[in-house]
């Protein structure tokens, strides 16, 4: 017997047992995680994830867990925390999906690594066009790609050198441990069209160059105009091959160093025009010019946000501060020419004021080194140190689309914020978190696995905030409503009855339960 009849949260039943009729007494229950595992097992199966995994991988969907059962639970665990394999099964046992499936496999470490080595990077490409396809289907066109990389810090201690794994600076400050790459491609909704993982050191415009023409075609199978597409990328991936490649195919909007037209930055802001405020309520302005860039005319806009400025202000000046003291210290600590211990290296040296000064300061602090005397000098250049602050709350940037309004074009840019949620969710163990990466030597290929599966939950999460956007609630706050939606297992003593109850819901939830049709998913007593 199943039922949906409200009896409160866990502790007010509890509460209401312990004081209410003689009947109550005889009441004993236990609570499961539903709203977070619901929502998924939705989304997969709205999205046909288990039949997709189960013809490109070739094996049966069944309920003694299928590689697209045991791929589901990774996803499903992830969006729970940072779960190692082991640790899934166990959270398994805790959530309502325990009573749906019953597996006859263990869900073992190594059973779960069994069924990754299924997917091959032909199987991964395989599933990401059927998804892709899917997404079509269902009213997913996009119309504008953004493009971004990143990485991640693993904790593989060994790498080849043309591994994935390398060491370098890790995007979530992890500097003791190597990283692997990724860049990423959404949609307008974060919604990830294509992903590609790469060796922790290649540079951005390297990844970028060798992944045009498998965006292309993922763009064509997905039977979108590309010509009438755009593509938003950031400063990092800009070449003349790359941009050649980009306007042959689609538009293009992307950003530019500030260094490569100085003269912008010095325009009065008086001659600036208002263009529009911002989800934070701060106006953005900007300029209209026409450049060559990398070879070619375009039109060059500079923006000016003073809400950016007073940030940035703020940190120059936090920094400045420790610059100061830091160069101090170096400078005491490379002049000492006696006492115990080694004495610092010109190496150490240069090294210690590379890791205190952060790039984008680096050309306002000079220094200069008298390895003879063991003297370090150092300097704010007050003129850089101008020229610098000047060009604080600006951005510039660069498109082909020349009869797009300056508004137009600046908000298709900072839309990019889409895919930098993303990947703040992917490293912040918000919703669905890449890293810690457990997978060690001689594992890329499970590395390779666990990051498009990590992907694939980013697809669910953004797919369900767009088929909840009537709500009006962020993915965050509709997570964090999910997470609190349990369901109750109710005995009676006396019959051995079971009845199963969810806890009281808010109206958000309520609302999600509706439209995602989560009822479907109760489990009969």
């Amino acid at each position: 017997m199943v039922f949906s009849y409200p009896l409160g949260t866990a502790q007010e039943i509890y509460a209401r047992a312990k004081n209410a009729t003689p009947d109550l007494d005889n009441l004993t229950f236990g609570t499961f995680d539903f709203g977070k595992p619901a929502a998924l097992l939705a989304m997969a199966a709205e999205l046909k994830f288990f039949e997709i995994v189960s013809k490109s991988t070739d094996t049966p969907i069944a309920n003694d867990f299928s590689t697209a059962q045991f791929m589901f639970m990774i996803i499903a665990g992830r969006a729970h925390g940072p779960l190692s394999k082991s640790a899934t099964g166990e959270w398994f046992q805790k959530t309502f999906l325990n009573l749906m499936w019953t597996p006859r496999q263990e869900l073992s470490c190594q059973n779960f690594l069994n069924h990754m080595n299924r997917l091959t990077d032909d199987v991964i490409d395989k599933i990401s066009e059927d998804m892709a396809r899917r997404l079509i289907e269902l009213g997913v066109k996009p119309t504008t790609i953004f493009w971004d990389p990143t990485n991640f810090s693993t904790c593989m201690d060994q790498w080849d050198t043309d591994g994935l794994v390398q060491p370098g600076k890790a995007k979530d400050m992890r500097y003791d441990k190597n990283i692997v790459g990724m860049g990423l491609a959404t949609d307008e909704n974060g919604i990830p069209v294509l992903h590609e993982v790469a060796p922790g050191n290649e540079s951005d415009v390297t990844l970028f160059s060798r992944i045009i023409d498998r965006l292309t075609k993922r763009l064509t199978d997905m039977r979108l105009p590309i010509k009438d597409m755009v593509l938003v990328m950031d400063r990092g991936n800009n070449s003349p091959e790359n941009l050649e490649s980009i306007l042959d195919r689609m538009h293009v909007i992307g950003g530019l160093k500030k260094n490569q037209f100085p003269d912008l930055l010095e325009i009065p802001r008086k001659e600036f025009s208002f263009l529009y405020r911002n989800e934070k309520d701060h106006i953005i302005k900007g300029y209209r010019t026409t450049r060559e860039v990398e070879g070619r005319p375009m039109t060059v806009i500079v923006t000016f946000n003073k809400g950016t400025k007073k940030r940035q202000e703020r940190t120059w000046a936090v920094n400045r501060r420790k610059i100061n003291e830091g160069m101090k210290e170096l400078e005491i600590s490379y002049g000492r020419k006696e006492g115990k211990g080694r004495r610092m290296t010109l190496k150490g040296l240069t090294g210690a004021i590379h890791d205190l000064v952060k790039k984008q300061y680096r050309s306002v602090v000079q220094f200069e080194v008298d390895q003879d005397a063991r003297r370090l000098t150092w300097e704010i250049n007050q003129k850089k140190e101008k020229t610098m602050k000047r060009a604080f709350g600006k951005s510039i940037i660069f498109t082909d689309l020349s009869d797009w309004s300056m508004k137009r074009i600046v908000k298709t840019y900072h839309g990019k914020y889409v895919i930098e949620d993303d990947f703040k969710w992917l490293h912040q163990k918000i919703l669905l978190s890449i890293a810690p990466i457990y997978h060690h030597s001689n594992s890329e290929e499970r590395i390779k696995v666990h990051m498009f599966l990590c992907v694939i939950g980013m697809i669910f999460l953004r797919y369900m905030a767009r088929r909840l956007k009537k709500l009006g609630a962020s993915p965050r706050e509709l997570w964090d409503e999910l997470e609190r939606l349990r369901v109750i297992l109710v005995q009676d003593k006396k019959t051995e009855k079971l009845r199963f109850a969810l806890e009281q819901m808010s109206i958000v939830q309520a609302k999600t339960f509706n439209m995602l049709d989560l009822g479907r998913y109760l489990p009969k007593a």
